[in-house]
């Protein structure tokens, strides 16, 4: 019996693994450790980046190799390869950023909008995803936060959603199906009672390619 646990724990792990390794990085979160102490390494002049130069400089492509080998011998098996490379990349991406921003102005203001949107993105996609039955899983893991509706919050605490144009029929379809779940919760109703679909996003299509049941092929994607 004790045996049998140990391998049903195995296989739990390994899948977990499996997993985290085939998800898309848009759904993956940097863990709150890493996060923390990739900024006290980066502190550090020998482990700082150059903001001003391309991830792929000479220079940076060296930090970021250092600063990969130290957290994944800090944390050993705790994350995986991806979660530890992506962590790295992302924190490169917050400096560069910043960098941008004390060099011009309407960057900064203009990213912030940018930031903004992006959070209601992952807001909606975080709520939506505490809808999801276990056969849904499967279908749901490949959905990113590209793929949710812009929202606009009104004065009035209105919102407006803009549904993306190139979204398939199936994911729409599926989209409402939560939707519905949600203003049957308790939690999200107020939510979705203050949300009502607007006119067409006009954003473009993800740059990453997604499959015909997320994305319609005939769209510029």
């Amino acid at each position: 019996m004790f045996l049998d646990h140990i391998e049903q724990k195995f296989d739990q792990v390994c899948s977990q693994y499996r997993q985290a390794a085939t998800r898309p990085q848009g759904n993956l979160r940097t863990p709150g450790e890493l996060s923390i102490a990739l900024k006290n390494l980066t502190q550090q002049e020998e482990f700082s980046f150059k903001p001003e130069e391309r991830i792929t400089s000479r220079h940076n492509a060296a930090v970021r190799r250092k600063l990969t080998e130290i957290i994944t011998e800090k944390y050993q098996d705790t994350y995986s390869s991806q979660e530890y490379s992506l962590a790295v990349k992302r924190r490169f991406d917050t400096d560069r950023v910043k960098f941008r921003e004390s060099e011009n102005t309407d960057f900064g203001v203009n990213q912030k909008v940018r930031r903004r949107k992006r959070s209601r993105l992952h807001k909606i996609l975080k709520r939506r995803s505490t809808m999801i039955h276990g056969d849904e899983k499967d279908f749901w893991n490949d959905v990113t936060a590209d793929l949710m509706s812009d929202e606009e919050v009104l004065p009035d605490l209105k919102i407006i959603a803009s549904r993306p144009s190139w979204r398939s029929d199936k994911l729409n379809d599926f989209i409402d199906t939560l939707n519905q779940r949600m203003l049957n919760d308790s939690h999200s109703r107020d939510y979705i009672l203050r949300r009502k679909y607007g006119r067409a996003s006009e954003r473009p299509p993800p740059k990453k390619q997604f499959s015909a049941e997320f994305v319609r092929q005939n769209s510029d994607s």
